[in-house]
Order: structure tokens, then sequence, then C-alpha cells
């Protein structure tokens, strides 16, 4: 015999429920079945409030990407008008043709290195961005594949090298990825169909 209220499984001479208290005159004979009934909803709230908080900070992750992304781009533009600017200049502010040219680009070539930097880190990031946008769009169904994303270390680095503000978001699911593992196992059963 089980209890009504908690599931927990009674004595026969029991008079109240040892696990919540309820009285034995309430308490109600509930099948082994329907207590495993009770605790796989409950297993599916968890695993579906495990899926919420990783896909929320899935999010997060990509909105950082973005920001961050389209900030270096826009930095990028502007120091290329910059470059565009001093080499322009720099070509007319001397009569010799042959130090103008040298001056031109010795004064443009530390603007153009850092615009090269700016874009590429504007790519990186816009790239990672789409990527995890991908992940945010298969977390219900097929979890599996940013469950992996999120054990991976070179991530780690990679936010650090190029965006420590979705390194933060990524922190937070590689940590519950490690801590929730093993509802992490059972929702990819699930939502292949072994379970």
């Amino acid at each position: 015999m089980f209890c009504s209220k908690c599931g927990k499984e009674l004595a026969e001479n029991a008079e109240f429920c040892s696990e919540c208290g309820q009285k034995l005159g309430e308490v109600q004979e509930v099948t082994e079945a329907q207590v495993v009934e009770v605790a796989d909803i409950e297993n599916i709230e968890e695993e579906q409030n495990c899926l919420d908080i990783f896909n929320r900070f899935l999010r997060f992750e990509n909105k950082a990407w973005n920001i961050v992304g389209f900030v270096y781009l826009g930095f990028g533009a502007i120091y290329l008008f910059f470059t565009f600017i001093f080499f322009v200049t720099s070509l007319f502010a001397s009569e010799d043709v042959a130090a103008g040219l040298l001056m031109a680009f010795g004064m443009s070539a530390a603007y153009f290195f850092a615009t090269l930097m700016f874009m590429a880190v504007g790519v990186v990031n816009l790239i990672m961005a789409s990527k995890t946008k991908k992940y945010i769009s298969e977390v219900y169904t097929n979890v599996e594949p940013a469950f992996n994303r999120a054990n991976s270390v070179g991530l780690i680095v990679l936010g650090y090298l190029f965006n420590s503000i979705a390194m933060a978001f990524f922190l937070v699911n590689f940590i519950r990825a490690k801590v929730k593992k093993k509802i992490f196992a059972s929702i990819i059963r699930r939502q292949q169909g072994t379970l």
C-alpha cells in the first residue's frame, strides 16, 4: 500500500505515513504503476526546467556574440574610413611623390592592421552567433549536439580570446552540463525515443 499524498510505501499496520504524516484513514491504496507515473511526471518537469535554463543561456550567449560582432565590425568600418583618409591626406602632404607614398603607407599601415583585427574579431563573433542560433533551434527536439558543444573546453578558450561576455554565458551551460549530466542523458534518450 502507498500513501496517496506523497507516494511513499506504507507498512501494513501503519496509522500515519512516515514521510508526510497523512492519517491512515485518509490513505487510499495506490498501485505501484501510479507511483511510477507520478515520479515520471516529476522527472519530465525537471528535464523541461533543465532544457529551459539551458536554452535561456544559449540565447544570452547568442545575443552576446551578435552584439560584440556588430560592434567590432562597426569599429572596423570606422578604422577603414580613417585609414583611407590618412592615406589620401598623407599622399598629398609632401611635394616629393616617393616621400608622400612612403608617408601614406607608413601612417595608414597601423590603421589598416587595426581594421583587419576589428573585422576578423567581428566576423568570428558573427559566425559563432549563427552556430549558436542553430543549437537554440534544436534544443527541444535534439539537445545532444548542444550538450556536446557545452562540454567543449575549446569554446571557453575561443570565448576568452574573442568575447568574454559570451564566454560567461557559455560557462553557465558548461557547468550545468557537467552537474546535470544524468538529466541530460535522460533527455537525450527521451528525444531519441530510446527511453
